[in-house]
């Protein structure tokens, strides 16, 4: 679907699914949601956690957010889920990006007061993004999203009407355990370059 626009004639092949599943999925969102809950368990063991009501560093990212919904509603009433899913991934990406940015491994080291509400604030932050596109994905992605949510410590939102009803920072987080939800794929070895 993400390659393929609904109005249009599509190509598939099985070795587009497989790099599409191991660079979307596996390495891009099934990467963010361990690192993120495996972090939360490490540094925050057996704490809620919930965006701060004033967001410092993390105000960028409630923003993009709250601009998604918008954005995949257009693309719902246009019927174009390769942009609907597109924007997902983009969102997606924002998020390992600001990981990699406020590196929040070096935030822990730090220990000060100020280092750990920092830290808190880019957990909870991720915690957050990473339910808002659950949610999102939901619908195309059914499988697997019902795992997400059980990482998050969170019930499974309804089919309908959940996109629309999403508050940032209304929801704490008591993440269990991290498991991958989207397994890399490998190519058919005839497939394979050399092969």
């Amino acid at each position: 679907m993400a390659e393929n626009q609904f109005s249009q004639d599509g190509a598939f092949a099985v070795d587009s699914l497989i790099l599409r599943n191991n660079a979307d999925l596996a390495n891009d969102w099934g990467n963010l949601v361990n690192r993120s809950i495996t972090m939360v368990r490490k540094y925050f063991p057996d704490q809620m956690l919930k965006p701060p009501a004033q967001a410092t560093h993390s105000a960028q990212v409630r923003q993009s957010f709250e601009k998604l919904i918008l954005e995949l509603r257009e693309f719902l009433d246009q019927i174009e889920p390769s942009k609907y899913i597109a924007a997902c991934n983009a969102r997606s990406r924002l998020l390992n990006l600001y990981i990699d940015q406020m590196k929040p491994w070096a935030l822990a080291k730090v220990g000060t007061p100020e280092a750990r509400s920092d830290l808190a604030e880019v957990l909870s932050a991720l915690l957050e993004g990473i339910r808002w596109l659950a949610t999102a994905f939901l619908p195309v992605l059914p499988f697997g999203m019902p795992e997400v949510f059980r990482q998050l410590g969170l019930a499974e939102p309804q089919k309908i009407g959940s996109l629309t009803s999403l508050e940032w920072g209304a929801i704490e987080f008591r993440v269990g355990e991290p498991k991958p939800i989207y397994p890399r794929l490998e190519l058919p070895v005839d497939s394979k370059p050399g092969a």
